[in-house]
C-alpha cells in the first residue's frame, strides 16, 4: 500500500469461523493477498478451546477468491505465513470451490480433524496466474516438518503431532500426487502444495511458518 497499492476491503472468516474485516491489495493489474489478513495468528487466550483441530485457512481463500474475481486483476500473489490455521491450506481450497469427499462419497468440510476422512477431491482450475510467496524452507512431513514445527504455536499438543503429521501427508497426497516433491511444501500451513495442485507455480513458493 505504501507504494501505491489500494486496499480492497472484504469481510471474511478468521481461522476460527469468526467474521472479521480484512483486505487484499490492488496494485496496477496485480493483486496481493496476505494469509495473515485472511486467517491471522492470534495468541492462545483469544482462541476458542480446542480450536487447533477445527481452525481453517478459509478466510485466506475468501480473499484470494475475491481477487481472482476482480476484472482489474491479471495475476495474484499470495503471501504465506503468519496464520492461526494448521489445516494444510485446504480451507483455502474449499473457499475456491474445491470439494472433498469421504469413501462413501459424502462431502467433508475441511479441518485438521478431517485429514483422515478425505478419500477424494474435486479440484478447480484457477482463472488467473497465482504465485505463493514465503521465505522459509520446511519439509511437509517428518519430525522436522510442518506439523512438528508449527503445530505447538497453534495449540497442537505434543502427543497429537505424530498422528497429525502422518494424516497431513496422506491428505496432501490426495490433492497433489507427490506432495513431498513440491519445493518447500511444508511451509506456511502447507499452502504451497495446495496452490501447486491448482496450477500455481511452486518454484516461487519456498515455504515456512
Amino acid at each position: 500500500a505504501a507504494l501505491g497499492g489500494k486496499p480492497q476491503p472484504l469481510t471474511v472468516e478468521d481461522a476460527y469461523g469468526r467474521r472479521r474485516g480484512a483486505h487484499w491489495i490492488l496494485w496496477n493489474s496485480d493483486a496481493f493477498v496476505e494469509s495473515a489478513q485472511g486467517s491471522p495468528f492470534v495468541e492462545a487466550a483469544q482462541r476458542p478451546a480446542g480450536s487447533v483441530l477445527t481452525a481453517t485457512s478459509r478466510g485466506t481463500g475468501q480473499l484470494l477468491a475475491a481477487a481472482l474475481d476482480d476484472p482489474r486483476v491479471k495475476q495474484v500473489y499470495v503471501g504465506l505465513g503468519g496464520t492461526g490455521a494448521l489445516d494444510g491450506g485446504f480451507g483455502l481450497l474449499e473457499a475456491l470451490g474445491v470439494r472433498f469427499y469421504d469413501r462413501a462419497g459424502h462431502p467433508v468440510s475441511w479441518s485438521v480433524s478431517a485429514w483422515r476422512q478425505v478419500a477424494r477431491v474435486n479440484l478447480v482450475t484457477l482463472p488467473k496466474p497465482v504465485t505463493g510467496l514465503a521465505d522459509v524452507l520446511v519439509p511437509l512431513g517428518g519430525p522436522t516438518g510442518a506439523v512438528y514445527g508449527f503445530g505447538p504455536q497453534k495449540g497442537l499438543a505434543p502427543g497429537e503431532a505424530a498422528g497429525a503429521a502422518e494424516a497431513l501427508l496422506r491428505a496432501a497426497g490426495i490433492v497433489s500426487p507427490r506432495p513431498a516433491d513440491v519445493p518447500g511444501g511444508g511451509g506456511p500451513r502447507r499452502r504451497v502444495v495446495c496452490l501447486a495442485s491448482l496450477g500455481g507455480p511452486p518454484g516461487a513458493c519456498p515455504a515456512g511458518g
